[in-house]
Order: C-alpha cells, then sequence, then structure tokens
C-alpha cells in the first residue's frame, strides 16, 4: 500500500538530549538504576506519552503518600497536648512552644498560663485574677473551668467558685480570687479547679 498510508510516530525519536550518568555521579543515586544510566528527553516537553522502555525515570516521590496521613498525626499531637489544670514536673511538660508555665505550688503541679487578659485562656478555661487588692499584688491565671468536683482531675482538687468561703480572706472577709471573662453570664459565672490543701492566700 501507499507510503502515506503507514503509520506515523507520534513524536520523534528521544535523542534531544542524553545525559549519562555513572558510579561517580553522586549529587543524584535515587535516579541511578543501573552502574550506567541514560536519561532520554523528548524534543519538546509536551508528549503526555509515557516514555518508552528502557528510559530511565526518577521513582514516584513518597511525599505525596506522606502527606495524606499528615491532617492525622496533626490531630493527634493536638488531642494528647496538656491541658490547662493537667499535672506537670516543669513548663516544658505544659508546652514545648513555651506558652504556658507549670505552677508547683499547686500537687503535682497545675499546667496554666500567667498573665492572661479577658477571654484569652484556652478552650476549657478561664481567666480568674488573684489578690486583686490592692492593685499592685494582682495576678492573673488560666484555671480549668468545671462544673462540678468531678470535673477536676484527683481528690487533691475542688471545684470552686469567687465566693467559695475557702477562696475568703479572713482578715478581709473578701475572696482573693474573681473572674475576669467578659464573656460569661454574671447570674451564674463560672467555677474552676483549685487545689483543697493549697493555701489559697498563697496562690
Amino acid at each position: 500500500h501507499d507510503e502515506k498510508d503507514e503509520e506515523r510516530p507520534l513524536a520523534p525519536p528521544l535523542t534531544l538530549l542524553t545525559l549519562r550518568m555513572t558510579k561517580k555521579t553522586k549529587s543524584v543515586p535515587s535516579l541511578l538504576h543501573s552502574p550506567s544510566c541514560v536519561l532520554r528527553l523528548p524534543p519538546a516537553l509536551i508528549s503526555s506519552r509515557s516514555p518508552p522502555p528502557g528510559a530511565c525515570r526518577p521513582p514516584a516521590p513518597l511525599l505525596g503518600t506522606g502527606m495524606r496521613f499528615l491532617p492525622l498525626l496533626l490531630l493527634a499531637l493536638v488531642a494528647c497536648s496538656p491541658a490547662i489544670g493537667d499535672s506537670c514536673g516543669s513548663s516544658a511538660d505544659c508546652s514545648v512552644n513555651g506558652d504556658r508555665i507549670c505552677d508547683l505550688a499547686y500537687p503535682g503541679g497545675y499546667c496554666t498560663v500567667g498573665g492572661c487578659d479577658s477571654d484569652t485562656c484556652p478552650d476549657g478555661a478561664i481567666c480568674v485574677e488573684w489578690r486583686f487588692t490592692p492593685d499592685r499584688t494582682a495576678a492573673t491565671f488560666c484555671m480549668k473551668k468545671c462544673g462540678g468536683d468531678g470535673g477536676c482531675r484527683n481528690d487533691q482538687y475542688a471545684c470552686m467558685g469567687d465566693d467559695d468561703p475557702r477562696l475568703v480572706d479572713p482578715e478581709t472577709g473578701s475572696s482573693i480570687a474573681r473572674v475576669i471573662d467578659l464573656d460569661v453570664d454574671e447570674s451564674n459565672p463560672p467555677n474552676y479547679c483549685v487545689a483543697v490543701e493549697a493555701d489559697p492566700l498563697t496562690l
């Protein structure tokens, strides 16, 4: 039959560039499938057809597979992160970022954030101002929010509110602690976990 009817190749022979790498090549060892590897590239890198058998190609990257599990890994790390009120032996136990401290005045340590402002504590915590009279002695800390003693980590802690008798200074008859968060129900202020055995006046 006529030569015009013969099937023509879809792309010119892959002869534009030939790169030969030997054992001496150390910069891209992952591309060496044999002591001598020939990488042939098409003249115009527009063909969607796969390289013919024998052409050298890099192995499939593993990063794409690993990235699929990254969200699960991050979720696990967040779930395992210490919360406000957790036990600790040092501030590193509370946060590797240095944004939380371990208050060792509490039995077993107490993960908290010092110097908090209104509505800035992490979820599940509230900002409490201690020893606010006079002003120069005031200090604020994030405390674990609770709805009852069962919400605190063990029997060394109790769920207290601003008006709890255990937080009242016997000399002044006033509470030494108060919640300063603005986003709270004033008719039903939140309670927080405080050590039962610790002297509130030293916290």
